[in-house]
């Protein structure tokens, strides 16, 4: 008997490998070259990587800060059929983004340590090779650029601001 396409899609939506990938991707790029670590909440780490996950937020996030936006958005991306439903899905304090920190410490690819309410996060050899692998993959330049906008317009922003931002574009993108 062969699977739905329902019954595919809530497979691939279970695994693991692209929340891995774009999380790493995140890291890597908030850390930069030129350091080995960065130290951020993981609740806005974790709104961070909402928005890079669902790219129509990060649009409209970007256009409330009124920031050139050099990002590549998909009329897919702009349009799927979670967008109208993010608000549902937007969950920062979700075990889910920690479990998918400790699976990422677990396969070696990031080091981290809790300071209060941050997290010191390390690059690992094993983690920055992975990342360079993945920026070879022309399937993942989109979200490169999309978290280098969020490296250059979303990290120095307190968590009050970004909450704001959050909630507005998540009221916008439900209305429309």
């Amino acid at each position: 008997m062969s699977m739905s396409l329902i019954e595919q899609i809530i497979i691939l939506d279970e695994r693991d490998e692209l929340d891995n990938i774009r999380a790493l991707l995140l890291i890597y790029t908030l850390i930069g070259n030129k350091n080995d670590k960065i130290t951020i909440e993981l609740v806005k780490l974790a709104k961070m990587d909402f928005l890079l996950k669902y790219p129509s937020a990060l649009d409209s996030v970007l256009t409330n800060l009124n920031k050139k936006k050099d990002i590549h958005i998909t009329e897919a991306e702009m349009n799927n059929i979670e967008t109208n439903i993010l608000s549902f899905r937007f969950s920062p304090w979700s075990s889910n983004f920690r479990k998918l920190m400790v699976l990422l410490n677990a396969k070696s690819l990031i080091d981290w340590k809790l300071r209060e309410k941050s997290l010191d996060i390390y690059q690992t050899s094993k983690g920055l090779s992975l990342y360079n692998d993945i920026l070879s993959f022309g399937e993942f330049k989109n979200m490169h650029i999309q978290s280098k906008a969020i490296k250059t317009n979303i990290l120095a922003l307190s968590t009050i601001k970004l909450d704001s931002l959050l909630s507005t574009a998540l009221t916008e993108l439900t209305l429309r």
